[in-house]
């Protein structure tokens, strides 16, 4: 079984499909923050799955 710290530096690529009106959007924050724009969707899908982020 794996330890959360293994866990969590292991990485997948994968394919994501968004609207172009939201990729705008995360891009247009990106720049805000500083934050490549790929950092944001995986740090809100990780809070998702720890249920910091309700739909």
């Amino acid at each position: 079984m794996l330890v959360r710290e293994e866990y969590l530096t292991k990485s997948k690529n994968i394919t994501l499909r968004l609207s172009l009106k939201d990729l705008k959007g995360i891009k247009e924050k990106s720049k805000e923050l500083g934050i490549p724009y790929q950092t944001i969707i995986s740090t809100l899908i990780h809070q998702y799955v720890d249920g910091k982020v309700k739909l």
